[in-house]
């Protein structure tokens, strides 16, 4: 998770392509371990809302997290 937090960091600081973090927490998220991780989905909505300004994937996330944490 560590590994997962500081990649994302870094990509984010150095300015790199959506498609390049989008590929990030996707391939992270779909990890056994990590898709019930609320921390991480969180973060992805965030970014989305505040980075790329993008609802609609915004949406789309957050009912894909709804999906992977039920609880």
């Amino acid at each position: 998770m560590s590994v997962c937090l500081f990649a994302l960091s870094y990509e984010i600081r150095k300015g790199s392509s959506h498609h390049r973090v989008h590929r990030i927490f996707e391939r992270e998220l779909g990890d056994n371990m990590l898709k019930s991780c609320v921390l991480l989905w969180r973060l992805y909505l965030l970014y989305e809302i505040h980075v790329t300004h993008d609802m609609s994937a915004a949406r789309r996330i957050y009912f894909h997290a709804i999906h992977s944490c039920p609880w």
